[in-house]
């Protein structure tokens, strides 16, 4: 597919058949043909190129860019015999879709194009205004002036936006602008309706962890979401120079788990939870974590209709190296899938090295499926084996088997983050003093916290078995271990493991 496309028109014809471009659908003689997304997008690179070879890269950079899906050749494939279900035709008998073997696909007739923009000769008509027209480039904003909004410079884009820092000439403070992809403006009414579930979902959501949305704007004909701008580096950049300290690794966590335990509250799943959508904000030695990009967040208990609309059946979305093994096979998703994300950053957090590595996406996946990740006892000395533990059962296989309740997690590790604070604050070199004798009346115990309530209560339900691990003779911090007892203490001399 050479060269700069031609403008993109509202109406593609061609026999009896219409593409309306905006809405997404395709017609016969006026009559609605159901198709997905794909297949229209697909559909699409065709007419804007008839009797040109469009590669099967080319299509696969323009569904699912940024490697956030696998198995594209099986996606092309469904969605081209979909396409050609809907023209009625046959791979071997095409009148508008021809294969090119081991190349791509071309289209075959003669196209029309209604309602495409007429070029004027230069200098005889002044420039067009973009907003106006509505014709807003989202890959091109820098120095542009929306509304109450200066777009400063451009902050990213993935697959499912361009985000630009932007300054909010009302309330003089930055914002961060989220423009959905696409060309002149004009966009499929499923990618639309994905973006704006992304605004109501975070919209909803209050957490002083989770990047705020300010409200859904319209721009010249393109929507935007107006956000947050949340201002540091992501934690992958921070991995790329290594693993974090056992303290700081608690500390992120618990604040990542504490976001994800919001959203899962409010009915809604993230699907792409990864270092790259986590922002680290605050001072170098203690960051505080953000967590972005709810592009392909999805409400838990969504309708037959709901369901079909968004998503395709089958279809696998979210980035390998963190996906669950329910969702590298495309199976419906719920809770338990951010957990498995969130173990898998976790161990990378503690180890500088992902959990399943892979050189190629499909290594990746055969990993997840397959293996386990390598024990995190080998390569960190003195981990909490509490912590080890906790993370294996985040990434177990089975949904089933893993742990249920990311909110149960957030409490766990904000205790083993006390006991951190603790341990590492006495000298190892200096053993801990023996309490000295005295003739003093014994004192009252003191009322147990809240805090300390709530994460014996969490922790029971699936810690104690760890009095089981191997190695508690040698409990972490100085002697005493985060285990319920029988006598209903958190912490305490490590009990003896029973032969």
């Amino acid at each position: 597919m050479a060269g700069t496309p031609p403008p993109l028109a509202r109406l593609f014809r061609f026999g009896p058949f219409e593409l309306d471009v905006r809405a997404g659908e395709l017609r016969n003689h006026g009559i609605r043909i159901k198709l997905r997304e794909q297949p229209v997008q697909i559909l699409l690179m065709l007419l804007e190129h008839p009797g040109e070879v469009i590669l099967r890269e080319e299509i696969r950079l323009r569904l699912w860019p940024n490697n956030t899906v696998v198995e594209f050749d099986h996606g092309i494939n469904a969605a081209i015999q979909k396409l050609r279900d809907g023209l009625g035709e046959s791979a071997d008998r095409p009148r508008y879709v021809e294969t090119v073997a081991r190349r791509g696909y071309r289209f075959l007739g003669d196209v029309e194009r209604v309602g495409e923009p007429q070029l004027q000769p230069a200098g005889d008509a002044p420039p067009v205004n973009p907003v106006a027209a509505g014709t807003v480039d989202p890959d091109d904003l820098t120095g542009r002036t929306f509304s109450h909004y200066r777009i400063v410079g451009k902050l990213g884009e993935g697959g499912m936006g361009v985000v630009y820092r932007a300054e909010d000439l009302k309330l003089g403070r930055p914002v961060a602008l989220k423009f959905l992809p696409g060309a002149d403006g004009e966009s499929p009414e499923s990618i639309l309706r994905r973006f704006e579930r992304e605004a109501r979902a975070v919209a909803a959501l209050n957490h002083p962890h989770i990047c705020t949305v300010y409200g859904l704007e319209d721009f010249g004909g393109q929507p935007a979401i107006v956000m947050e701008f949340v201002e540091g580096e992501t934690l992958a950049a921070r991995l790329a120079k290594g693993a974090l300290p056992l303290d700081q690794s608690l500390a992120l966590a618990t604040q990542i788990a504490g976001a994800l335990a919001e959203a899962h509250g409010r009915g809604i799943v993230h699907r792409d939870l990864k270092p790259a959508n986590i922002m680290l904000t605050g001072p170098r030695g203690h960051p505080g974590a953000k967590v972005l990009d709810f592009g392909l967040a999805r409400r838990l208990n969504l309708t037959e209709d709901e369901t079909r609309l968004l998503t395709l059946e089958g279809e696998i979305v979210g980035t390998p190296a963190y996906m669950s093994p329910e969702q590298a096979q495309g199976k419906p998703l719920d809770a338990a899938s951010d957990i498995f994300a969130f173990g898998a950053v976790l161990y990378e957090m503690l180890t500088g090295h992902r959990a399943f590595p892979g050189d190629t996406t499909a290594a990746t996946i055969s990993a997840i499926l397959r293996d386990e990740p390598a024990p995190l006892r080998d390569s960190i000395e003195g981990l909490p084996p509490e912590l080890e533990r906790m993370i294996g059962l985040c990434l177990r296989k089975d949904p089933g088997r893993r742990l249920q309740h990311i909110q149960d997690v957030a409490i766990l590790l904000q205790a083993l983050k006390e006991e951190s604070g603790v341990a590492q604050a006495r000298p190892a070199s200096v053993a801990p003093r023996e309490p000295a004798a005295t003739n003093l009346p014994s004192l009252p115990t003191a009322p147990e916290s809240p805090s300390v309530s709530r994460a014996r209560a969490a922790a029971s339900t699936w810690c104690r078995p760890l009095a089981a691990l191997p190695g508690r003779s040698r409990p972490w911090g100085a002697g005493r271990a985060f285990l319920p007892t029988a006598s209903g203490s958190l912490t305490g001399p490590a009990p003896a493991v029973p032969p």
